[in-house]
């Protein structure tokens, strides 16, 4: 079976897919500077395939994510709160 990569449809879709993957993720660096950058997230801004970015599950997955946190990859399961509204 064919992995079908993700493109974000828009800015705020992307966005949205920067902070919950890029943000947490071990290999994204806030400094310009940095020794270590993430080359996914580059590619993603200048190819329309950056080999990373895939639908694992109906849901856009960043397979080369790495926890910040846990220190582990991908998938990274969010807890729900029970009270929390869902629109899905």
């Amino acid at each position: 079976m064919k992995k079908k990569p993700y493109i974000p449809s828009s800015g705020t879709e992307g966005v949205a897919f920067i902070e919950k993957w890029c943000e947490q993720c071990t290999r994204h660096s806030l400094s310009p500077d940095a020794k270590t950058q993430c080359i996914h997230l580059l590619r993603s801004f200048v190819e329309d395939d950056n080999k990373r970015w895939y639908y694992v599950n109906d849901q856009p997955t960043c397979i080369a994510f790495r926890d910040k946190k846990k220190r582990k990859r991908y998938p990274r399961k969010q807890k729900i709160d029970k009270n929390q509204l869902k629109l899905f």
